[in-house]
């Protein structure tokens, strides 16, 4: 498979063997949930574009060596709560929005009222 029609992860993941791993492969493609981020970078390592990297037999341990650890468990957490606190942020500012459209539709109503009444 020529590099120019691999996907963008698997050319990153190429272009960044000698320090790959899971957790970076996951921050950089943005992966929330663990099953999904191992089973695409699974399939990297696995795939043709991989066969020939010098590193490979290295990464896969590396790799087996990180499902098997307590880092996993303590990683996905922060990832999870790092997508919980973004979700909350989003969702505050979109209240905030509509809030402030509500008070400025209601203070434009006044103020018409006013002026139509001649109060201003």
């Amino acid at each position: 498979m020529n590099t120019k029609e691999q996907p963008s992860d698997i050319e990153w993941c190429i272009r960044n063997a000698h320090n790959l791993s899971l957790p970076a492969f996951a921050d950089q493609f943005g992966y929330e949930e663990r099953r999904r981020a191992n089973n695409r970078y699974l399939d990297i390592l696995r795939s043709s574009a991989f066969s020939e990297c010098r590193t490979l037999g290295r990464l896969l341990k590396d790799f087996r060596e990180w499902r098997g650890s307590n880092e996993v468990k303590v990683y996905w957490d922060a990832r999870k709560a790092s997508y919980e606190e973004t979700v909350s942020r989003i969702q505050l500012q979109r209240d905030g929005m509509k809030t402030a459209r509500a008070y400025a539709l209601t203070c434009g109503k006044i103020l018409r009222r006013s002026k139509s009444e001649g109060d201003l």
